[in-house]
C-alpha cells in the first residue's frame, strides 16, 4: 500500500480506531456469512484494522492472520483483541513480502475495505500474490467501494466489474456478488454503497 495512504490513516487513527470497533462483524460479514468456514482452518485478513474482524474469527476456531501496516492499528488490536489464534503481521499489497516468506496457505483470504487504496497498476500483482497464498479451491472476499473516500485517505476509481476481470486474469473464479450499503454511519451520509465478491481459487 501506498505510503501516502498509510500516513492518512495514521493521522486518523485516533478517530479511526474507535469508529472501527464500532461495527459489528456479524452484521458487517452478513453477506457472505456462507462463505466463511467454522473452525480448524486458517484464514488470512489484508488490512485487518484493529482486528475486529480477525476476533470474531478467531472466537470461531479459526487461525487467524491478520495483515495490517499501520502499527496504531496492530498495537491496538494486540491491546483490544489479545488471542492465541491471531498472528499480527506488517505487511500490505501489493507485495506481501512478509506473508509469502512465511510459506504458510490458507483457506480463505480477506480484503474489506482496502481495495480502493491498491494503484490500478498494482492490482494484477495483488491478485496474483493472494492467488499463491491460497489452498486450489480455497475463497478469497472483496469488498469493493462505490463511492468516494476520504481526501487524506488517497482511493483509486475502481468497480465490481474491473475487480471480477482482473481476478479472472489470476487464476479466480467468480463464485458469488452481491451490492449492499455501507455499515459505517459516516459512509451512508454520503451514499457510498459496497459491493462484496466472492471468487474461488483455480490452478492456473
Amino acid at each position: 500500500m501506498e505510503q501516502c495512504v498509510i500516513d492518512g490513516y495514521i493521522e486518523d487513527s485516533s478517530f479511526l480506531i474507535q469508529s472501527f470497533e464500532a461495527i459489528s462483524s456479524p452484521d458487517l460479514l452478513s453477506h457472505v456469512l456462507d462463505f466463511i468456514p467454522n473452525s480448524n482452518c486458517r484464514v488470512i485478513e489484508i488490512g485487518a484494522g484493529t482486528g475486529r474482524d480477525a476476533a470474531w474469527l478467531a472466537s470461531k476456531g479459526l487461525n487467524v492472520s491478520a495483515v495490517e501496516p499501520v502499527s496504531e492499528f496492530r498495537e491496538a488490536g494486540k491491546s483490544l483483541h489479545p488471542s492465541p489464534f491471531i498472528e499480527w503481521i506488517n505487511d500490505s499489497l501489493p507485495s506481501l513480502s512478509q506473508v509469502i516468506q512465511q510459506k504458510n496457505y490458507y483457506q480463505l483470504a480477506l480484503l474489506i475495505s482496502v481495495w480502493q487504496h491498491v494503484p490500478k497498476d498494482d492490482k494484477i500483482s495483488s491478485l496474483t500474490n493472494l492467488h499463491c497464498i491460497l489452498h486450489t479451491k480455497g475463497k478469497l472476499i472483496i469488498s469493493v467501494r462505490n463511492g468516494l473516500g476520504a481526501i487524506n485517505r488517497k482511493c483509486y476509481p475502481t468497480s465490481a466489474e474491473e475487480t471480477i476481470s482482473i481476478a479472472q486474469q489470476c487464476g479466480f473464479k467468480l463464485i458469488f456478488s452481491t451490492d449492499a450499503l455501507s455499515a459505517q454511519k459516516s459512509n451512508k451520509k454520503s451514499n457510498v454503497t459496497w459491493s462484496w465478491l466472492v471468487f474461488e481459487k483455480r490452478n492456473l
